[in-house]
């Protein structure tokens, strides 16, 4: 099955000189991951070259974020709610939700893509940078470290200890961060939203952006959403500074 991205199309036509449709039945592309290879003969080595420096671009200027949670948690609302604060900075973006069945308490998972270039592909995220998990009971039933790098991060929900919940990791080496989000939302708002806190953690472990400006943006992304409901705004904001106040010897 030959499989390529929008650029691989233009680069490879351009530098081959051939139409890239004539010369697929001599190729073999194959995306393994986020990595491209090229079997023997399949491109001139010009535009093989050119590819991978593509590839090794985007994988620089790009932050890649899964998040798993119930139906009802505001797993798709935090990711969202990320892109759109990112987008206000100026970065390229994606955030977007694939769900399962769609009722409350169902497993969802959303993903964020943010870059410092034009983002091209349009897929879901199988190796990410960072993983979010809304709810620890999804522990026992998926696999929520699939593909993740072990130079990222996950943020785990949860109020069992820590040791608990690497235990259930899968041999998962790289930086584990639990946050009590429930505890956090319960004092800030009174009563039991997972997301704001688990946003705030995102950003502050992921470093997508400097925390006076992801909270500056959310305030005033707050403002425009709840602008009859003063004791929202404060009380949303109270446990996004809350996390980051949690978290902070974490990272």
């Amino acid at each position: 099955m030959l499989v390529c991205r929008k650029w691989d199309v233009s680069i490879a036509s351009a530098v081959c000189g051939r139409s890239f449709f004539e010369r697929r039945l001599t190729m073999g592309i194959i995306l393994q991951g986020s990595r491209l290879c090229v079997q023997t003969g399949c491109l001139c080595d010009k535009a093989n070259k050119i590819i991978l420096q593509k590839e090794e671009k985007y994988m620089n200027d790009t932050i890649e974020i899964r998040w798993h949670g119930r139906g009802g948690q505001g797993a798709k609302t935090a990711a969202l709610l990320l892109a759109d604060v990112a987008f206000k900075t100026g970065k390229y973006v994606q955030g977007f939700p694939e769900y399962g069945p769609e009722r409350m308490g169902a497993p969802i998972t959303a993903y964020n893509r943010v870059s410092e270039s034009p983002i091209t592909i349009h897929s879901n995220i199988y190796d990410p940078d960072f993983v979010a998990v809304v709810d620890d009971s999804l522990l026992e039933a998926i696999d929520v470290t699939h593909g993740l790098k072990t130079q990222g991060a996950i943020v785990v929900n949860t109020q069992r200890s820590k040791e608990e919940i690497v235990a259930k990791l899968h041999g998962y080496e790289g930086k584990v961060v639990t946050l009590d989000a429930r505890k956090i939302s319960v004092e800030a708002l009174g009563r039991y939203y997972p997301n704001s806190p688990m946003l705030a953690a995102m950003v502050a472990v992921s470093g997508v952006m400097e925390k006076e400006t992801f909270l500056k943006e959310m305030k005033a992304s707050f403002e425009h959403k709840f602008a009859k409901k003063p004791e929202v705004i404060e009380g949303n904001m109270k446990a996004l500074e809350l996390t980051f106040a949690a978290i902070e010897g974490e990272i």
